[in-house]
């Protein structure tokens, strides 16, 4: 026996946690009493509802994704596009042509290559090898160079100044003997040479070899020409 309006009690998900009741009508739809059934929500039958003995209806809603999932949703978007053209692209002919063609050549140079990378790192070992040597060699003659100096620095400015106190001996002598019985000429520029050198005419080795050449230039007793 069919009846035009049948009522069923289902236990749906709700907020409240009650029971809710549901009718069918005429045209078959399922409705709420009072209301209409919300449209996320699902209730399905397993046969027609004047056979169910039992009928569980069963509500869901769609959760609503994060900024977050849907920004990795748009990233795998994007990176299954991008797959998809390169994949569409590398079964075109010609390019498919250029790759083949491209790999021909690269089985062709690898032995070259492979032998120029050999020579390239032989020639690099080599280099590094030298440069470590000229390393070690600065580095050694600097050392040597410091030790020398800390150690005999002294010495060599004693030594240099009895050399340059040799010279200026000899230029003085040679200068006074060259030069006319004339006090401007022959004694005025070596004054003026043993001040610029040393700073102390009294500390200047020209200074006494030239006073010591004035008693020669300009004997006592004799007058003294001035130019």
């Amino acid at each position: 026996m069919q009846r035009s309006l049948q009522t069923l009690k289902v236990s749906t998900p709700s907020i409240s946690g009650r029971s809710e009741t549901f009718h069918r009508t005429k045209n078959g739809s399922i409705a709420l009493k009072g209301r209409q059934l919300p449209q996320n929500r699902t209730h399905t039958c397993a046969r027609p509802l004047d056979r169910c003995a039992v009928i569980t209806c069963a509500a869901s809603q769609q959760p609503s994704l994060t900024l977050r999932q849907r920004w990795r949703s748009a990233q795998h978007d994007v990176d299954q596009k991008a797959r998809e053209l390169r994949e569409r692209f590398m079964a075109l002919p010609p390019v498919a042509a250029a790759i083949h063609f491209l790999h021909s050549v690269q089985r062709f140079l690898d032995p070259y290559v492979r032998r120029y990378q050999e020579i390239r790192e032989n020639i690099g070992a080599w280099w590094e090898v030298r440069e470590e040597r000229y390393r070690e060699f600065i580095g050694d003659e600097t050392k040597r160079k410091w030790q020398w100096q800390r150690r005999n620095e002294e010495e060599l400015k004693f030594w240099t100044g009895i050399v340059q106190a040799i010279v200026g001996i000899l230029v003085t002598i040679l200068w006074e003997t060259i030069t006319p019985v004339s006090f401007v000429i022959a004694v005025l520029p070596p004054l003026w040479v043993a001040w610029a050198l040393h700073g102390n005419l009294f500390k200047s080795p020209i200074f006494y070899t030239l006073v010591a050449m004035c008693f020669l230039k300009f004997p006592i007793g004799y007058p003294i020409r001035w130019i």
